[in-house]
C-alpha cells in the first residue's frame, strides 16, 4: 500500500467515525460531497439537490437524520445513505461514497458554523510513485480553488499538513 492509499483510507475511517458519532449523539449536521460520488434513486432527483460547483451540500436533520445509516457494499466500499425530500412530496434515496465526502459541518454551541472534518486530497501531500514530485495543481474551478485556499488558511489544517510533511521527510 502506498502512503497515498494509506492516507485516503485513514481519512475514510475518520470520516466514517465522525458520522457515526454524530448519528449516535443525535447531532444534526451537514455534508459537502463530490457530485461524482453521489447516487440518487430515482436518478432525476439530482437536479433538486443543493449544488455548489461540482459539489452537493446536504443537511442531515429531521427525517433525513432519522433515515441516515452507514453501509458497506460487497467490494468493501463504505457509503452514507439517507432519504431526502428533494422534490415536493418526494422521498429520494441518496447514497454517498464516504470517499466523496469532503466536509462535515455543524452549528456549535454558540450557533456558529463549525467544520468538523475537511478532506485533503492525498495528491497534495504525497508524490506520485513514478515521478517522486508533488502533484501540481491541476486545472481547478474557481470554487475548488477557493475551497483549497480556505482549507489551507485554517491554522489547524496548516498544522496537520506541516506534521504530515515532517512525517514524510523522516522516511
Amino acid at each position: 500500500m502506498t502512503p497515498s492509499q494509506a492516507f485516503e483510507m485513514l481519512y475514510d475511517g475518520i470520516c466514517t467515525q465522525m458520522l457515526l458519532l454524530l448519528r449516535q449523539s443525535g447531532r444534526h449536521f451537514g455534508i459537502l460531497c463530490d457530485e461524482s460520488k453521489v447516487r440518487f434513486e430515482p436518478p432525476q432527483a439530482r437536479e433538486q439537490a443543493t449544488q455548489i460547483g461540482r459539489m452537493y451540500e446536504f443537511m442531515i436533520s429531521g427525517s433525513t437524520f432519522d433515515s441516515f445509516e452507514i453501509t458497506q457494499d460487497s467490494l468493501g466500499q463504505t457509503y452514507a445513505n439517507f432519504i431526502a425530500g428533494l422534490t415536493p412530496g418526494g422521498m429520494e434515496r441518496v447514497s454517498v461514497r464516504i470517499r466523496g465526502i469532503y466536509q462535515i459541518f455543524i452549528k456549535d454551541t454558540q450557533n456558529e458554523d463549525c467544520e468538523l472534518f475537511t478532506r485533503v486530497d492525498s495528491g497534495f501531500i504525497f508524490a506520485k510513485p513514478e515521478s517522486k514530485e508533488p502533484q501540481a495543481e491541476q486545472n481547478l474551478s474557481e470554487q475548488e480553488q477557493h475551497s483549497l485556499e480556505m482549507i489551507f488558511a485554517q491554522k489547524h489544517n496548516q498544522k496537520v499538513l506541516d506534521n504530515l510533511a515532517t512525517y514524510q521527510h523522516k522516511d
